[in-house]
């Protein structure tokens, strides 16, 4: 769909004669010298005002728009100092988050098209020699899936990284509420249908489900522990491992809270990968049976988790997928090009709604060290260890926010690559794990250690311990 130049022009025109109204008595003139020296509340009213025009435009021209959000980027160098999360002094430009039933190519077109036309606006109207920010305009849509996962742009909707607003919402569509909002309603019920796949239902909602049915008092739900345990290997085979060895000893130990928090620290979709899928039932099982002097020393690394599904995302978008076929290659092969793999995973990119989950990770952790380490699907598996045929890296995390993420991605890019490195291809082929479809999920744990000085020095790892506890 074309865009008139005059339709985004009268939207300007009209935002402005409204905070004429509000700040000067109607006196556009005065409001224009106030905006051409940049002043940021007048700026911030007009980009208010037209976020308003353009939400209400963008859900008349496409009724699959369910709702838009505006939203204020923090500053994150002032959030890891403690500072205020508020929305900052300086006006930032139109950040507008599109929730829509699905999303279309048509409705991706016409916002591309709608932020072009807006600046040709800005400069129609005589403020191109204002603050460069505060009249552009960004867009992200998200779809059902992302909001009731909450994830990417459908998570930031009611993240404290954003300061967002609702700004329009279409008559008869409720609000989503935040997880943690909707796990601790106290009459919750949510049926699922006998023809309905449970795997296709978002994870929020199973482990939503699962939560209603453990409020009910343990002499009362007898007739329900069977779907509560069918829930509970669901959950289990989605996000942890699909292994039955595991899946049968994890359903007797994991509770709903377990997977619960499991699904709040995992970035992205897919599974977290044996390394993890070890550590944690270890520790669930030591929590457990453990003698009260072992509890006592006993302690898990705070730990987020990069899904699974990830990795094919990344590969994708930086054309790397070519070199999926790998593991069938020559072994000389095999050798001689793992060093190119190695330098193009690292100039990789990853999509903007991971950077900024992984932007506000960085907020939640602060300054304390990382380490970054492979969790493949095989990893730490009944009777392939896979130990030491991946890579890990340690990151310092004691730099500038940007220094920090920058970091953090490249180390996560390198354990990517590590996927193909040729011990582990060369232990699969032995193992006749070969054909199996390898997505390498990352563990990021904080360190733990004591600082000593200007030096941090780590405490020694019991990951290792979980490769075996199970076994024994």
């Amino acid at each position: 769909m074309q865009i008139d130049q005059a339709l985004t022009d009268d939207m300007v025109t009209r935002a402005i004669e409204i905070c004429a109204d509000e700040h000067f008595a109607g006196d556009i003139r005065q409001l224009n010298q106030a905006l051409l020296q940049g002043q940021s509340e007048h700026c911030r009213c007009v980009r208010d005002h037209l976020a308003m025009q353009i939400s209400e435009y963008l859900g008349q021209i496409d009724k699959t728009v369910k709702a838009v959000y505006q939203y204020e980027p923090t500053d994150a160098a002032q959030m890891v100092q403690g500072g205020n999360s508020a929305q900052s002094t300086e006006p930032t430009g139109i950040n507008l988050i599109v929730w829509v039933e699905r999303k279309s190519a048509a409705l991706a077109a016409l916002v591309d098209t709608l932020e072009t036309v807006l600046t040709e606006s800005q400069r129609n109207i005589g403020y191109f020699n204002a603050p460069d920010k505060w009249l552009s305009l960004d867009v992200k849509i998200v779809d059902d899936r992302e909001v009731d996962n909450q994830r990417g742009y459908g998570l930031m909707v009611h993240n404290a990284f954003l300061h967002s607003k609702h700004v329009w919402h279409r008559s008869g569509v409720p609000e989503p509420r935040s997880f943690k909002e909707e796990a601790a309603a106290p009459s919750i019920s949510i049926n699922i249908p006998d023809s309905f796949d449970p795997d296709l239902i978002p994870e929020s909602r199973l482990i939503d489900h699962a939560f209603s049915i453990e409020r009910i008092p343990l002499e009362d739900r007898t007739a329900m522990e069977p779907h509560l345990t069918e829930l509970k290997v669901i959950l289990i085979r989605r996000m942890i491992s699909d292994q039955l060895s595991y899946i049968n000893i994890a359903k007797r130990w994991f509770t709903i809270s377990d997977l619960s928090d499991i699904y709040q620290h995992r970035i992205g979709y897919g599974r977290i990968g044996g390394k993890s899928a070890g550590m944690l039932l270890a520790a669930r099982i030591l929590n457990e049976v453990a003698d009260e002097e072992v509890k006592a020393h006993l302690r898990t690394p705070e730990s987020y988790f990069m899904g699974s599904e990830l990795i094919y995302i990344f590969m994708s978008m930086n054309g790397l997928m070519y070199w999926n076929d790998q593991k069938y290659k020559p072994e000389d092969q095999i050798w001689d090009e793992y060093p190119l793999i190695q330098e193009e995973f690292q100039s990789g990119k990853f999509p903007p709604e991971i950077l900024e989950e992984l932007k506000q990770l960085l907020v939640n952790i602060g300054n304390r060290p990382l380490i970054v380490r492979s969790s493949s699907q095989l990893e730490d598996n009944f009777g392939t260890s896979f130990a030491g045929k991946y890579d890990s890296f340690f990151c310092p995390n004691q730099g500038n926010p940007q220094e920090n993420l920058d970091a953090l991605t490249n180390a996560i890019a390198r354990t990517y690559a590590s996927t193909l490195k040729p011990e582990a291809l060369l232990y699969r082929r032995s193992k006749d794990l070969q054909d199996y479809d390898e997505r390498m999920a990352v563990l990021i744990q904080v360190v733990e250690g004591e600082q000593f000085g200007k030096y941090y020095l780590p405490t020694a790892s019991g990951v290792a311990f979980s490769r075996n506890i199970l076994r024994g």
